[in-house]
Formats: C-alpha cells, structure tokens, sequence
C-alpha cells in the first residue's frame, strides 16, 4: 500500500469494507430479491467488475423469482444440508470437529478487543465465515474513518490489526473452504464469488504485510477436515 497518500488510503480501506460486506452477506443466507437486484445492477455489475468478477446471461436473465429459488435451493446444499455438507465455521474446518471450540473462543476474544459483537439475530456462531468477514469489513471501515481523521497512527493500528486476523484465522482455512466452495458449487453465482474471495485474501495477505501462498504451503497452515458436519450442524 506504500505510494498511497492519506486520501488513497482511505478510498482503499473503503472499498475493502464494501467487498468483505458483500461477502459475508453472499456467504451469511441465500440471495433475496433485493439482494439479486442490487447484484444486477449496472453500478454493482461494473465495481464487481473491476474486482475481477462478472456475471453471465444466467444470472442476468433468469426472472429474479426463479433466479432466488434455484440460488436458494444450492446455498442449503452447500451450506445447510441435510447430508453431506460444507460447514463454514473455523473451528470445523481446523479440525477441531465441533462448534464452539478453541479457534472460535479466539476469534470472539478478538471481535471483544474492538468492541464488535456479533449480531445476535444472525444465529451463527462468531467463527462463521460470514461474521469473518463481516468483522474484516468493520476493521476496514474503522481503519478508513482514522484516515479520514488524519490520524495515522490509528490507522495504521486498525491496518495491522486487519493483517493479524487474516494471518490468525482467515489464511489458515478459508482460501481452501472457498476453493472445496467453488469445486462442489453447481451455480456459477457461487463458484465465482467464492474465487472471488479466494482472489480478496490472497491480495490483502500481501497488502497487509505478509504475501501467503496456497494453504499447507510456505507457512499457511492446511488445518482443515472439511468432513461431514459435526453432530447438531
């Protein structure tokens, strides 16, 4: 991010938060209708673009009704089951096989360390991939108004605290939750949005200070046991 002055760096951090909002919301339920309209609009459609992902004729033509049943129906298959499932908690994921476990007591004690709390009406857990993401767009956005401030220094601690949760938490298992996301989706709509948060992480394990490579490679830890869910899930 060096070559960026203040004003840069704010317009940066602000669209990261726009991006992990939108992520976490793609990941937190199935598309509504007015979720579906906002996505197909023409200046959605072209920021979306600009990050590197476009919709095809599918998902722009099929009447939104039909459109929200077929993503609706896939998001549970994914996501909810019954059956074989992926379960996109971390704590799952890094192999502890429960909810509730270490890596999600981690995870709220950092959310407790910026005063964010977990919307209660969401009934997930903190370590749901969505609630990470949702966290990385509050960290950004915090991290935009100390920009905008002219308070460096605090944005630059929000930066680093960003830099150390994608390290802690995200690196270690969503780059590959979202590629098992992307090879078991039968919807383009969430293959592309999971390779495009694959495409999110990885950029920001650079730009935050620290460039990462796949999971269980060169330092990322490929703690995951993307098995069936664990009893209750």
């Amino acid at each position: 991010m060096s070559g960026r002055g203040p004003g840069g760096m704010r317009d940066f951090a602000e669209s990261r938060s726009r991006i992990y909002r939108l992520l976490a919301l793609v990941f937190a339920e199935e598309p509504k209708g007015a979720t579906l309209r906002q996505l197909r609009s023409a200046d959605t459609r072209q920021n979306l673009a600009a990050a590197g992902l476009e919709f095809g004729p599918v998902f722009l033509d099929t009447p939104e009704e039909k459109l929200a049943e077929d993503l609706g129906i896939e998001f549970t298959r994914l996501f909810l089951g019954p059956g074989r499932h992926l379960v996109p908690n971390e704590s799952v994921q890094r192999g502890e096989g429960r909810f509730w476990g270490d890596h999600t007591v981690a995870v709220a004690d950092f959310y407790a360390r910026f005063g964010y709390q977990v919307d209660e009406k969401k009934n997930v857990f903190p370590d749901h991939l969505s609630v990470e993401f949702e966290f990385m767009s509050h960290l950004a956005a915090e991290e935009a108004r100390r920009w905008d401030k002219a308070d460096e220094s605090g944005a630059l601690a929000i930066q680093a605290a960003q830099g150390d949760f994608l390290r802690g938490h995200l690196l270690a298992w969503a780059l590959g939750f979202c590629a098992d996301v992307a090879a078991a989706a039968m919807e383009p709509y969430f293959v592309r949005f999971a390779e495009m948060a694959r495409s999110v992480l990885e950029s920001d394990s650079t730009q935050l200070g620290r460039e990462t490579q796949a999971p269980g490679e060169n330092g990322v830890p490929k703690e995951r046991s993307p098995g069936p869910a664990p009893e209750g899930g």
